[in-house]
Order: structure tokens, then C-alpha cells, then sequence
């Protein structure tokens, strides 16, 4: 709606004047302003979304002045809020005032927004079935959130707000029985069923109905009181939380492998051999990871015999530190099978026995891809490292333990 559809709703009193008896209200002066006065400060807060508020002010507005700029926007607060039963007969209420002659054309816009806004709300207004069994007992009270439902509604479709509600019902002999109820938007069969058991306690769970004619899912209903044990009839498992958050550490074995064969000692580093490390990695954000690690192996020259370097160099092991540092992404939270991608850093330190204790180190950018295999809380993660700089490649195994630091 204009703004200055608005100014004249809020200030063009004598208009209410000259309308029909739904505007014909004996006001004072003082209230007038005072309305005036609560439908812009509504209108303030309606702009800011501070929607509670704002229904507020427009709510005492509207106790005053039942005006079809007010409701309009009593009904949009409600809408906003998820109150769709209400926002649905605020709309109505403005669709069936009859405007006169004479009435602003602020009035007129309001009833035309009106119109046009519920048919797109109605839809969305989802309508519960409270049957109680057995059906001939006399004088039975029925509930929703403690507010008392008509006896002449029972069995009957009856608009609800979306959301979760508390289903009750007692009669004189019988125990109290309640549910709770989730209720979703466009859900117009809904429908949940109460069982009176006989007795004198003061809450009794019931079985969970099934509305199979339904062609949309049922309400979700939750028995209160004694819940059923696992196995019994209205059971319902407690939903599994996946892990967000975890600690894993490990040990690591594996083949170092070459990615160069020349026969060169000063260029290349064609050896191969076993590395064994400890490892360790923290999962954050569900999937996310930081992983630290320290290898220790010993290698021998793979290169050929081609050349009197390669020659030379038959027989000749080195021994080797590497650390490295890493962040990655796992694809599975608590999946058995999923995959893990890593890049980072390592840094190597060498020392060649054949050359008189000769050493030698560097770092390298490092990448590492992992398939790992969850077994309870231990993943095995079969896996392959590779150091560009360094021509070398690590084929092994991971075997982590993994302790759940956080559930969501």
C-alpha cells in the first residue's frame, strides 16, 4: 500500500463518518489522536521489521478505529508472524466491510490489497482433525494449547496455525491423554486421533495414528507421560545427530615410491622404500579438516646402472625425517565410505650412508587424496601423498581413532 494511502486512512476522521455502522463509533477527540497516533508508530515499525511491535500498535489502533487500512495491516503482522489463522480472518473482516459512497479511496484500496493477499494466504492455512475414541463417551473435553475446543468440532477439520500443538482430552472416568502435534503449512487433512483409557491418572500416552487416506504426510504426533519403550506401538526413535566436529589420531605405514629416474645424484631422487608416522587431524564445521603428521623411513636407490653415476649409486639407502602440514576437505561426516582431499606443506630432511653422512633438506608443496572407511570410531583411510619438488610419492595406509567432539 502508498504511503499516502496511509496518511489519509490515518487522518481522514470525518471519512468515518459517512461510512457504514462497522465505522460508526462514538470516539473522542482524545482517542482519535491517540489511534492516529498508534497507527504511525506502527507503520514505523512495520518498516524496520519489528513486526511484534508493530502488530501491537496496530491491534490498539484497531480497537478504536475498525479501519480497512488498520486491519489490513493487523492482517499482515499476523501473516509475517506465522499467526495464518488470524492474518486469514483479518482479511476477511476487511473483505466484508461494505464502504460507502463517500468512503476515502484508502478504504477502497485497502479492501482491493485485502482480497488480493488472502487469496494467496488461504492456501497456505493448514486445518487439524481431533477424533476421540470411543466416540459415545459423554461429555468429553478436548484442548489445543490449553485453549477449550467446541464439543461440536470434535471429528472436525478445523484451521490451526503451522507449527507444534498440544492436543488434550479428559472425560469424567478416564485419564487424561496428550499429544503433541507438528502441523505444517498447506496441510488441509490433518488429523490425530485420542484414545480415553480408563482410569484416574493424570496423563496416558496413547498410540500414534496413522492417516493413511491422507495424500499428504500426517501430523507428527509425540505422546506425553509415559512414553513407550522401544519395540511398543507409538515408539519414536530420537533423531541421530551427525558429528560436526571430531579428534582423530593415528599411526600411518606406507611405500615411498619415485617419481624420477634419473641416475644423477645431484639431480633427482630416484629411491625408494617404507615410511612409517604418526598422524593426527582435527574435522571442524562438519567437514573441514587441519592434519599434522611426522614420518620417519629409509629408502634405497631405484635409478638405473645406465651411467657410471648410476652405477656409483647401486646399494646406496638414505634415511629421512618428513613433516608436513595440511588442510583439507572430507566428504562424509559419519558416512562408512567417503573422500578425503588435502594440500599443504612438507618439509624433509635426508642423510645419504654411502656419502659419508652427507645430508640434505627442503620443503615441497604437498597434496594428498584418501578413501576413508569408517568402522565405528576408527577410519581406515587407504591413501596417496605426493611432493612435487621432491619427485616422491607415499602409498599407504591410515588407521585413525576419530573422538566426537560435537553433535548437531
Amino acid at each position: 500500500m502508498k504511503l499516502h494511502y496511509l496518511l489519509i486512512a490515518s487522518l481522514s476522521l470525518p471519512t468515518l463518518l459517512t461510512t457504514t455502522r462497522a465505522f460508526a463509533q462514538d470516539v473522542s477527540d482524545a482517542d482519535k489522536n491517540a489511534a492516529r497516533q498508534l497507527f504511525v508508530d506502527g507503520d514505523a515499525l512495520q518498516k524496520q521489521n519489528r513486526t511484534a511491535e508493530a502488530l501491537d500498535k496496530f491491534e490498539r489502533s484497531a480497537r478504536v478505529y475498525r479501519a480497512p487500512t488498520t486491519l489490513l495491516r493487523v492482517a499482515q503482522c499476523h501473516a509475517a508472524l506465522g499467526h495464518l489463522v488470524e492474518a486469514d480472518e483479518s482479511y476477511r473482516e476487511v473483505s466484508r466491510y461494505e464502504l460507502g459512497p463517500s468512503s476515502s479511496a484508502a478504504f477502497q484500496a485497502a479492501k482491493t490489497q485485502a482480497a488480493t493477499e488472502s487469496a494467496a494466504l488461504s492456501p497456505r492455512v493448514p486445518a487439524l482433525r481431533v477424533d476421540v475414541q470411543p466416540a459415545n463417551v459423554r461429555g468429553v473435553v478436548v484442548t489445543i494449547d490449553d485453549q477449550p475446543l467446541n464439543e461440536a468440532l470434535i471429528g472436525v477439520s478445523r484451521p490451526l496455525n503451522p507449527g507444534s500443538h498440544r492436543i488434550a482430552a479428559t472425560a469424567s472416568g478416564y485419564s487424561r491423554v496428550e499429544q503433541l502435534v507438528q502441523v505444517r503449512e498447506r496441510q488441509k487433512d490433518a488429523s490425530v486421533q485420542l484414545t480415553l483409557v480408563p482410569g484416574t491418572s493424570t496423563s496416558v500416552s496413547t498410540p500414534i495414528p496413522v492417516n493413511t487416506s491422507s495424500p499428504t504426510p500426517g501430523p507428527v504426533a509425540v505422546p506425553v507421560g509415559a512414553a513407550p519403550a522401544p519395540g511398543q506401538p507409538g515408539f519414536i526413535p530420537p533423531p541421530k545427530k551427525t558429528s560436526t566436529m571430531a579428534l582423530l589420531y593415528g599411526l600411518r605405514l606406507g611405500y615411498e615410491g619415485s617419481l624420477d629416474t634419473d641416475e644423477t645424484a645431484s639431480d633427482g631422487n630416484p629411491y625408494t622404500g617404507w615410511a612409517l608416522g604418526g598422524e593426527a587431524a582435527l574435522r571442524f564445521a562438519k567437514y573441514w579438516t587441519v592434519a599434522g603428521l611426522i614420518d620417519i623411513g629409509r629408502t634405497t636407490y631405484a635409478g638405473g646402472t645406465s651411467s657410471t653415476a648410476g652405477v656409483a649409486l647401486v646399494g646406496s639407502e638414505r634415511t629421512f625425517t618428513r613433516l608436513a602440514v595440511y588442510g583439507g576437505y572430507i566428504s562424509s561426516a559419519d558416512a562408512t565410505v567417503g573422500l578425503w582431499a588435502q594440500i599443504g606443506g612438507a618439509a624433509r630432511y635426508e642423510v645419504n650412508s654411502n656419502n659419508s653422512g652427507d645430508s640434505a633438506g627442503g620443503a615441497s608443496v604437498a597434496f594428498s587424496l584418501g578413501l576413508p572407511l569408517k568402522f565405528g570410531n576408527v577410519r581406515i583411510v587407504p591413501r596417496l601423498d605426493i611432493e612435487p619438488a621432491y619427485k616422491v610419492y607415499f602409498f599407504g595406509v591410515s588407521g585413525f581413532i576419530e573422538n566426537i567432539l560435537r553433535r548437531e
